[in-house]
């Protein structure tokens, strides 16, 4: 795998989980 679609499939997880809510489990309250 290529660091750009690592960095993509990083990004992508992370938008997941911001839909679920999950960023307060991960980070807390920021």
């Amino acid at each position: 795998m290529s660091h750009e679609e690592y960095i993509k499939d990083v990004e992508n997880f992370v938008k997941e989980l911001e839909k679920e809510g999950v960023e307060k489990v991960l980070f807390g309250d920021v």
